[in-house]
């Protein structure tokens, strides 16, 4: 009967009812006994009296079982936890099957299929029928509510302990630590290699002292390479979230408290999912963002990706070694021609080199620190090239327009170009000129994508000589995005930069200023860009040119290599902050600069 069929549902629904109470109680249970297992030894501060006492050792075993305890309890909540998930998920599946035998019952009601009963008394139980599966459904919102809200004040709680247990004092030694240990985090993608290099090149070469210190070369870097995230002193994971779902994060509440700097080299602006996780388990001690700002038309600023309280910092990418030309290579044989392919157009007659300069003393900035082969200013072949791609029905729609205003401006100077294979094929058959006299007398431009003949892990060499064989490098930020590497490759080419205003970096330090480090341009203003690209191509305004060239060049090595990029991180008031509060030990807190405890 109807009667009958209802009570079986109810009945049914009270069962699913009193598991889930079991086990949310298990879990209140887990949670009491995870306080109460460190309430005594533990809260009472028997390690610490150890320490104090001259007993370290005591001291240190103590902590090493208390971690070892917590790390178990962890285990158990998690399983208590899958444990809870499962039993919602089968009585899920329950309820949507009486949910399903009600609605039937309803619709059978409603199309008259039920006879016997007065009309109205059926209207009366369709009534009763849906206010009980309402009120089922809210009961099973209230227990996932209330299962939630005990997990997360469980976790809060345990990563509470860990950060009490991280705040004992370390034992005792008499062997002080020379440097602080790093690890890179392997998020198992292995899809952000350049990002890698980077990142290893920054931390593994900082040393506190700025490029020109006479001390620098006899400075010991502050950090070396650990494998073990444990022993580090910071984690730092680099992202381009390119398999977004399988990264795996750094969490460990207890290995990987307070040690976590995340940089987020992803395109576009959103903030990883592990984020949140990873503040709930008090693993990360900063998140910078390359991806900063949202772009308005045309490249403007529209605003950034997050509010200034969000725990949201601005980064962006840097000028690096790995972007130098070594002077062993053979492109830094000064007669070196970069190899060219049909993919981009010729403008101009090029002259072929052959000199025996070696072009050692060629004007520009020098550091102790760097070796990076360099083209004299007044010897480079092309007055400018831009090797921006362009897909004319790709989303860079500003990137494009920079294309085709280069390519029209070279043909308005230079005529009809050809392309980069029949320039190699006049290459090889002109005779060489023993000067660069004539390089200088005539329009040159190149504009079109390079092969750089490096795949993977790795700068290609061929791309990056053809940028130091150019006076100027003309491009532009992506269009829904900010930030390359190619501004970065451009500026360590001794080129002067033309680029449309770059947003981020006035949320930085050393921002570059327009005139004097590179020249920037709308790119939503054809006349801007055509007038200036025509005012420092003309030979009347080379020394104009070449001046903020070579001041762009020892900017960015000054400022905005891999090592300033690690002192802003280790600098932000928020990281260092937390280092304070979190590393102890005297000899480790004296290289960062902190007060004694």
């Amino acid at each position: 009967s109807s009667s009958m069929v209802f009570s079986v549902g109810t009945l049914a629904r009270l069962v699913f009812g009193v598991s889930i109470a079991c086990g949310l109680a298990s879990v209140k249970l887990m949670h009491s006994a995870t306080l109460s297992s460190f309430g005594g030894d533990f809260l009472t501060g028997s390690s610490m009296e150890d320490f104090n006492e001259g007993r370290p050792q005591e001291s240190l075993r103590k902590q090493e079982f208390e971690l070892s305890e917590l790390t178990q309890q962890i285990k158990d909540l998690k399983s208590g936890r899958d444990t809870l998930l499962k039993l919602y998920e089968s009585g899920t599946a329950d309820l949507v099957s009486r949910i399903d035998v009600l609605e039937s019952k309803i619709n059978k009601k409603h199309a008259g299929k039920v006879g016997g009963d007065d009309l109205e008394q059926l209207h009366q139980q369709v009534e009763e029928d849906r206010k009980e599966l309402e009120r089922t459904r809210e009961r099973l919102n209230e227990l996932h509510d209330d299962s939630r809200d005990h997990f997360e004040d469980t976790t809060t709680s345990l990563s509470d302990m860990v950060d009490m247990i991280n705040g004992l004092p370390a034992t005792k030694t008499d062997v002080p630590a020379k440097q602080l240990k790093v690890h890179i985090w392997d998020d198992s993608t292995n899809y952000s290699p350049r990002e890698d290099i980077l990142v290893k090149e920054g931390w593994l070469e900082y040393n506190g002292k700025p490029i020109g210190d006479p001390d620098d070369s006899s400075t010991k870097p502050w950090f070396q390479l650990t494998d073990d995230p444990g022993e580090a002193d910071l984690i730092v994971w680099a992202t381009v979230m390119g398999r977004h779902g399988l990264e795996v994060a750094p969490m460990n509440p207890v290995k990987h408290a307070h040690k976590v700097i995340v940089l987020d080299y992803a395109d576009g602006g959103t903030i990883h999912r592990m984020h949140k996780k990873m503040q709930n388990f008090h693993t990360e001690l900063g998140y910078f963002k390359r991806s900063f700002i949202y772009h308005g038309k045309h490249n403007s600023f529209r605003e950034s990706v997050t509010s200034p309280d969000s725990a949201i910092f601005p980064n962006a990418y840097s000028s690096s070694r790995a972007m130098m030309i070594a002077l062993d290579l053979p492109q830094a044989d000064p007669n070196h021609q970069a190899i060219l392919g049909n993919s981009g157009s010729v403008y101009g007659k090029v002259v072929k080199m052959s000199t025996t300069d070696s072009y050692e003393d060629h004007g520009y900035f020098k550091d102790q620190r760097y070796e990076n082969f360099l083209v004299p200013y007044r010897d480079r072949k092309w007055n400018f090239v831009n090797v921006l791609r362009y897909y004319p029905e790709g989303p860079q729609k500003d990137r494009n327009t920079v294309v085709e205003w280069s390519r029209e401006f070279s043909q308005n100077v230079a005529g009809v170009p050809t392309t980069g294979e029949e320039f190699m094929k006049d290459m090889e058959g002109s005779a060489a000129e023993e000067t660069a006299d004539k390089v200088a007398n005539g329009f040159t431009s190149y504009v079109g994508e390079i092969d750089n003949f490096c795949q993977g892990h790795c700068f290609g060499p061929n791309y990056f000589r053809l940028l130091r064989d150019a006076k100027i490098i003309v491009t532009c930020n992506p269009s829904t995005w900010e930030g390359d590497f190619r501004l970065w490759e451009s500026f360590l080419s001794g080129a002067l930069i033309m680029v449309d205003r770059m947003w981020v970096l006035d949320f930085m330090p050393n921002p570059p200023i327009h005139g004097e480090h590179w020249i920037t341009y709308d790119p939503g203003n054809k006349t801007d860009f055509m007038s200036k690209i025509a005012h420092y191509t003309d030979p009347a305004n080379i020394d104009e040119a070449e001046a903020i060239a070579k001041n762009g060049y020892e900017f960015a090595l000054r400022n905005h290599m891999t090592v300033n990029r690690v002192e802003y991180v280790l600098n932000h008031e928020s990281v260092r902050n937390q280092m304070m509060e979190h590393i102890l030990d005297p000899s480790k807190r004296e290289i960062l600069g902190f007060p004694e405890l």
